[in-house]
C-alpha cells in the first residue's frame, strides 16, 4: 500500500500540479493512520459524521500533506518506505 500511496502523491503533486492533499480515515483504522503518518502526512483535525449505513457515528481523522513538505521531507528521504 505504501508504494501505491507514493505513486498517488507523486502524480497529484507532479502531473496534476496540486498544492495540498487531504485524506480522511476512520479513527479505528490503525493501518491507514500509520501509513499516512509514515508518508509525511500531518494530522490536521477530526470530524464526527453520522453515517447512513447502520445509523452510526463515524469518527474521522483528517490528514494533510502539502507539496512543499513532501519536497522537503517526503521525496528526498524516501517517505512511505
Amino acid at each position: 500500500m505504501a508504494e501505491a500511496l507514493r505513486k498517488v502523491i507523486e502524480y497529484v503533486f507532479g502531473a496534476m500540479n496540486l498544492l495540498v492533499i487531504k485524506a480522511y480515515t476512520e479513527a479505528s483504522n490503525t493501518k491507514s493512520n500509520i501509513l499516512l503518518d509514515k508518508c509525511a502526512f500531518s494530522r490536521i483535525g477530526s470530524v464526527e459524521e453520522q453515517g447512513l449505513a447502520n445509523n452510526r457515528v463515524y469518527r474521522l481523522i483528517v490528514y494533510g500533506l502539502d507539496r512543499s513538505a513532501w519536497n522537503q521531507g517526503g521525496e528526498s528521504i524516501g517517505a512511505c518506505d
